[in-house]
């Protein structure tokens, strides 16, 4: 089952899948950190920075940087002018704030500069290192210097010496942070303020362990039950809506994915063990929701095609999981063809199929999987993938409809949800189907303006759905590694953290929202983490 993230007002609503299939759509979301209120001139005390002329955070974003590779050397220099190289922290995870005596900003992170250097006193190593943006005329040596005095910064700094560094990385405000883990690969960056000890905690966690540690900590301490199901919404009060406890297929095949290729047979078998055990039922297929009632009697082709593609590798992997393999597979030929055709649904209380395919739910590795091992379906991927490459809408908008409709021998002329559309090329991209003039879009877009969540058949943005989804970009990060974009897969990762929360004190830590504890769904939570997973 495709989950998306929307927004509150469309938090549930469904679809019919030929006469029973329901599809989830949830709040797409935006969270705003204020980087776009960080200083780059100094300001007259009685002039405010105005967020409105803003049309994009990722303004502050540094140009020339990329997420997840080893940083150049950087050459620094100390109060005496003598060199430092940045190789010369390697074995240590580095934080590098940038800052100025001059910059606002800058001072409200200095006055929390005492809770800083107590903490990383439970650190041996992280190197903490503040680098100053020394041009010589707005900013000297002896303005620096005096101000670290003045204030008693528990910290000396180093200099960027005619900008350099700042200018090299396009880096564009300060205050602005890196973090470089002990292999000196670059794992994040904060253009604005750290904000308080819980946040530099959540980052330095980042920085050591990933952006997987805290999302996966997140859901399965808080968003997972007792039974090893994920819950579509996180409450801290559940009474507050029956509902944030469902579950769905969707979640457990993404779980099941995201723990194979953590190479965690334990975390594989808690999330796979709740399909077995909740959502089969009487059916043979997993029924795509579990609510207070029992298991829908109506299953999703992506999200079984999702738990069939886990279960064949954790098969390779570990063995012990080739019967349930085999009658997955069997089960999926059974229920989920149709002359040949992958169709979205079985109903099994009516025992109809559907009489559509959801191009997003082509999920072509799978179905090269099931075509290698069952003679008998020897045309499946390839009947699935002309349909899917035959629905391109244009060049101008190189994107796919959302459906076929197989009685009626057409495609469905729909508004198009991203999430989904993002689903079908990501499914594209694993087999080297990806079209150049779609490259070119969603480089374009995560540069600039980003990517909303509705889409007209033109490629104007739908009226009431000017917003962006966690989920979306977790999938443009997947196939930009796909693809071999490193830009492409920063730029995508930058505007899906702009989202997450880093703050160590709180459940929520390493969730991706709105506010602290709303709107925190599933569909982003673990569609994050398996972009986390497969960039790592």
């Amino acid at each position: 089952m495709h989950f998306s993230s929307f927004t509150k007002i469309e938090k549930i609503c469904s679809i019919c899948f030929g006469i029973a299939l329901l599809v989830f759509i949830v709040g797409g979301m935006w969270l705003i950190f204020g980087f776009g209120t960080q200083e780059t001139e100094p300001k007259k005390e009685s002039e405010e920075f105005s967020t409105e002329a803003l049309a994009d955070e990722m303004i502050n974003y540094p140009n020339n940087i990329q997420l997840n590779k080893i940083m150049p050397e950087l050459t620094l220099y100390n109060e005496n002018g003598d060199t430092v190289k940045l190789s010369d922290f390697k074995g240590k995870n580095v934080i590098i704030l940038f800052w100025t005596s001059w910059c606002k900003y800058c001072k409200e992170e200095f006055g929390l500069m005492e809770d800083y250097a107590a903490l990383l006193e439970n650190y041996d190593d992280v190197e903490f290192i503040l680098l100053n943006k020394l041009d010589g005329e707005k900013e000297t040596k002896e303005q620096a210097l005096t101000y670290l005095k003045e204030h008693n910064i528990p910290f000396s700094t180093y200099f960027d010496e005619d900008l350099k560094v700042y200018n090299d990385l396009g880096i564009k405000i300060v205050p602005t942070m890196l973090g470089i883990d002990s292999q000196g690969v670059l794992k994040i960056c904060n253009p604005g303020n750290i904000g308080g000890v819980d946040n530099l905690s959540a980052l330095i966690d980042y920085v050591k362990y990933g952006g997987s540690y805290g999302t996966e900590q997140f859901i399965t301490k808080y968003l997972t039950g007792e039974e090893g199901g994920v819950h579509v919404n996180y409450l801290e009060l559940d009474t507050e809506s029956p509902s944030g406890n469902d579950v769905l297929s969707e979640s457990q095949g993404i779980m099941m994915e995201y723990a194979f290729i953590k190479e965690d047979k334990e975390l594989f078998d808690r999330y796979f063990g709740y399909v077995t055990k909740y959502m089969l039922g009487t059916n043979s297929l997993a029924g795509w929701m579990v609510t207070e009632d029992g298991s829908a009697r109506v299953n999703s082709l992506l999200d079984d095609l999702r738990i069939y593609k886990a279960l064949y590798k954790a098969n390779q992997q570990w063995g012990g999981y080739d019967e349930m393999l085999q009658e997955w597979e069997g089960n999926l030929l059974k229920y989920n063809t149709n002359k040949n055709h992958i169709v979205d649904s079985y109903d099994f209380k009516f025992k109809k199929k559907a009489n559509r395919i959801t191009l997003c739910f082509a999920d072509f590795e799978s179905l090269k999987l099931i075509q290698e091992s069952d003679v008998d379906s020897n045309m499946l991927y390839e009947d699935a993938l002309n349909l899917v490459q035959n629905g391109y809408i244009s060049d101008d908008f190189p994107f796919y409809y959302s459906w076929y409709d197989y009685k009626k021998n057409q495609y469905k002329a729909d508004d198009l949800n991203m999430a989904e559309a993002m689903h079908t090329l990501l499914n594209l991209s694993k087999v080297g189907k990806l079209r150049e003039e779609t490259i070119k879009w969603l480089q374009k877009s995560v540069d600039s303006g980003g990517i909303k969540a509705r889409y007209t058949l033109s490629g104007e943005v739908v009226d009431g759905y000017n917003y962006e989804s966690t989920a979306i970009y977790a999938m443009v990060v997947m196939i930009a590694k796909e693809i071999g974009d490193e830009k492409m897969m920063t730029n995508a990762l930058a505007r899906m953290e702009i989202m997450r929360l880093n703050k160590k004190n709180l459940a929520l830590n390493g969730s991706f929202g709105v506010n602290e504890g709303e709107d925190i769904y599933s569909f982003d939570q673990c569609m994050a983490l398996l972009a986390y997973a497969t960039i790592k």
